[in-house]
């Protein structure tokens, strides 16, 4: 259905995802925990179920249960190698020491050495290393042989191959090796030190058998009499039964790593800045009619990040301002620019705090941002780019985030006349690294330039195949006579054709169900987390788009309670309304519903309501009653006979109800109206929609008699009994382990996910007006160490089908060996695929 403010004009209006609740209202999303098999018992079996609480519109709390996934654990044997630090090494100490390697330092390689099978295992550590670089020789090979996370050359130097024994599956200890730097090194050269052998450092790769191999072990007969060993973690090494000749269902595993610096070279000290933006706010205007009064907030924030992107050499560092020109002088600033979006004009800013001073520009908009000329005070009509800087000369600390920033703008030049019109934009924030030191010749640039642009999660655009940050290459000559080095090339920033924002990353529309109610409105792109995950490590960032769509004309309006212009997935005949009929011993209560009608039509008339078979006849169970309340409190019942025919009740009236034309002074030109509708028993574990059409006719003869009815219109009611479905699945994947062949393998992940689909209708793309049914306060609850699953009954042996019942084991130590089967990847959870526009959190229970 259309919404319209007067017959024959257009109603503009914002549109959103209209879920502004916790998790999607359609579709699917998935909840991704990743868990790794370590230290698990052969044999063990992990089941899995998950749970989830919600409420429906109405406030009643509903529950819905996944199926169990079984994972049955493999004997195997697993080892990974990792270089963990390269660095100066100060013999005097035995301890690695900061600054540069000099030529003819000592330097130390630090490695990492873990069992990632599950079960116990001897670790072989080879006596020598690989070298490239100007090197004289390994001094020494150093392991923490005790396990006290010391290293004491006296007694832990390897000299001969050496075993360390009965590691416990998941346990690490390290292994230093330290080399002697020549002393005809020269500045840049390159030193790498290899430990194991395995072609590219693989990782958990077949035992080859040669002479530099780190590679497992398997405890043997004599290892069950030997316990008590430093790695042992629990207690007696192997049982009887699991020592002997039998290796692991894998051979046995091998590993290498390579650490590598640079003569004289000192880490690179870099800001690590992510600028994020969001739309925020919407305001129709004076005129509902026109977009053209229409104001969009946008608000923003940064963060000076503490974390480096993986294959990143370089150490966090504050962000420090860069030179820019502001109100005629050059002077130090952090700057965030925002080019203002084709077709819109400024309205206000406001800054964080009181250190930030809002400016513009009036410079061509394919002006680099940083060499604009930067104004501050209102800015003036010809404004391209608006924005903030900082204080003078102040920097902002590593660990620092700053928000509260936010810009307004008018779509008051954009097209009317366009469909849909179309508003992108990103925002970028400007600053430096440390000043270089003016002294060394080489280096003609006075500073380290540093930019982010909003919509990704890659700090200062970082690169991952060139290893470089803020589209700056420190290689390209530098012309010192030009205010910045030529290495540094950022984009504009603005988006004004369809090119820019292919090339920028487009993100999904923004709609919105209601003008009126912009704090329902949500940011949308391609990547609903934001964190642009279809090219993560581009660094480019991604435009946040806003469409502005026409809503259509209609003379009789019939739609949800307070809007009858609601317009469905095809058209004004299929908008809805969706409810909620909890179950009561596999019959739903009835469930209330309320219309409006409107006339927009210049003629007075009269409305005959009445319900009409739906598209499928079947999707009604035979015996669901409609009963129909007019506006002066009278009721028609109708019943449903399942195979496309609506009965009226004996005796009762006819639901006719008189309205005024639309814009009538004399009277109302809309009118509200209920309908309950009752199911018959529909099975307990039914889970499906039950849709009632409700057709309104409009008819301009007295008593609305006539059956050549001059405008008709359909709205629907459909009721829901339960909504949310789960479904749980498990799936295998290498993680840090070897390739997946079957059962999980220590350093493989379990994947499982959580597929929650809300299996009602949902509104897309021109759709506006419906109400939609969305699962508020939804809970997702993955608990790991349960004592019984709610379906315990649905555990079965995965190779014999037997039920064997069991707890939701997954978090628990089964083996009772005193370490938890499986433990939670850090960082792995995560809320995915969920609808544009909707948000979740993810909190983890600390408790006993």
């Amino acid at each position: 259905m259309t919404k319209n403010t007067s017959s024959k004009r257009l109603s503009w209006q914002l549109c959103k995802p209209v879920v502004a609740s916790a998790l999607a209202i359609g579709g699917v999303f998935n909840l991704v925990g990743l868990v790794l098999a370590e230290g698990t018992a052969a044999g063990t079996q992990i089941t899995n179920t998950a749970t989830a609480t919600y409420r429906d519109p109405e406030g009643t709390p509903q529950t819905s249960t996944s199926n169990t996934v079984v994972v049955e654990v493999a004997e195997i044997a697993g080892i990974t190698v990792v270089n963990t630090g390269a660095q100066k090494y100060n013999p005097a100490t035995a301890q690695g020491v900061a600054g540069a390697v000099q030529p003819g330092d000592q330097a130390v390689y630090t490695f990492e050495v873990t069992n990632v099978g599950n079960d116990e295992t001897d670790i072989s550590l080879p006596a020598l290393a690989s070298f490239t670089g100007p090197v004289d020789s390994v001094v020494s090979i150093v392991a923490d042989l005790n396990g006290d996370g010391t290293f004491e050359p006296a007694t832990e130097t390897i000299t001969n191959r050496t075993d360390i024994e009965n590691v416990a599956p998941g346990a690490s200890f390290e292994v230093r090796v330290v080399v002697q730097t020549s002393a005809s090194a020269q500045s840049e050269d390159i030193i790498t030190v290899q430990y194991g052998d395995t072609p590219g450092d693989a990782q958990n790769q077949p035992y080859d058998s040669s002479g530099g191999s780190i590679f497992t072990d398997d405890n043997d007969a004599t290892d069950a009499a030997t316990p008590g060993t430093p790695f042992d973690l629990n207690g007696p090494s192997q049982t009887a039964a699991e020592a002997g000749d039998e290796a692991p269902a894998n051979g046995e595993r091998e590993a290498s790593a390579t650490g590598e610096l640079t003569i004289n070279e000192v880490p690179l000290e870099q800001p690590l800045v992510t600028l994020e933006k969001e739309f925020s706010a919407y305001d129709a205007g004076a005129d509902p009619a026109s977009p053209t009064d229409d104001t969009l907030t946008y608000d923003l924030e940064f963060t000076v990040g503490n974390t480096v992107p993986t294959g990143s050499s370089a150490q966090p560092a504050d962000l420090q301002p860069i030179t820019i020109s502001v109100d005629g002088a050059n002077a130090k600033h952090v700057l965030i620019s925002d080019a203002l979006p084709a077709g819109t004009s400024f309205v206000s800013s406001t800054p964080a705090d009181g250190t930030w001073t809002p400016v513009y520009t009036e410079s061509p908009v394919g002006t680099n941002p940083v060499e604009a000329l930067w104004v501050t005070g209102t800015p003036s009509a010809a404004a391209t780019r608006v924005g903030f800087i900082k204080d003078a000369d102040t920097a902002i600390p590593v660990g620092t985030t700053v928000t509260g920033f936010d810009i307004v703008v008018i779509a008051d030049d954009v097209d009317p006349t366009q469909q849909p019109i179309t508003i992108a934009n990103v925002a970028q924030i400007f600053g430096s690294g440390n000043e270089d030191d003016p002294l060394t010749p080489e280096d003609e640039s006075l500073i380290f330039p540093v930019t982010d642009e909003s919509g990704d999660q890659t700090p200062s655009n970082y690169d991952p195949v060139t290893d470089t940050y803020s589209d700056f290459n420190p290689d390209v000559i530098d012309d010192p006579a030009t205010p910045l080095p030529e290495g540094f090339t950022p984009d504009d920033g603005y988006i004004d054709d369809p090119t820019d924002l292919i090339t920028t990353g487009v993100s999904d529309q923004i709609t919105s169900d209601d003008p009126a109610d912009p704090e329902n409105l949500e940011t949308g792109t391609i990547d609903p987390s934001d964190d642009n995950p279809a090219t993560p490590d581009d660094g480019g960032g991604e435009a946040v788009v806003v469409e502005l769509v026409a809503a259509p004309d209609s003379d009789l309006l019939n739609g949800p309670d307070g809007a009858p212009g609601a317009v469905g997935p095809t058209s004004d005949n299929d908008d809805f309304t969706n409810k909620s009929a909890p179950f009561s011993d596999g019959n739903p209560p009835v469930v209330a519903f309320t219309n409006t009608v409107k006339n927009d039509s210049t003629e007075d008339g009269w409305i005959t309501l009445t319900p009409i078979v739906p598209d499928t006849p079947g999707d009604l169970p035979a015996d669901t009653t409609a009963t129909i309340i007019a506006p002066d409190g009278t009721r028609t019942l109708f019943t449903y006979d399942g195979a496309g025919a609506w009965t009226k009740q004996a005796g009762d009236p006819d639901v006719i109800v008189p309205i005024r034309a639309g814009g009538s002074t004399a009277g109302p030109d809309e009118f509200d109206y209920g309908v309950e509708v009752d199911l018959p028993g529909v099975g307990v574990t039914d889970q499906n929609s039950y849709p009632v059409p409700i057709l309104a006719q409009f008819d301009s003869v007295a008593g609305g008699q006539d059956t050549d009815y001059e405008a008709d219109n359909i709205t629907i009611d459909r009721v829901y009994t339960g909504f949310l479905e789960l479904v749980k699945t498990a799936q295998v994947v290498q993680g840090d382990g070897p390739p997946v062949s079957g059962d999980p393998a220590p350093g493989n992940h379990i994947r499982y996910r959580v597929q929650y689909r809300n299996i009602s209708e949902t509104e897309t793309g021109t759709m506006q007006g419906n109400v939609l049914l969305t699962a508020s306060d939804l809970i997702i609850v993955e608990d790991g160490t349960e004592l019984a699953c709610p379906n315990a009954a649905l555990i079965v042996d995965p190779v014999t089908g037997d039920a064997i019942g069991g707890p939701n084991n997954w978090a628990v130590d089964n083996d009772t060996d005193g370490v938890p089967d499986t433990r939670h990847v850090l960082n792995s959870v995560n809320l995915d695929n969920l609808d544009t526009g909707s948000t979740g959190s993810i909190l983890f229970y600390n408790g006993p």
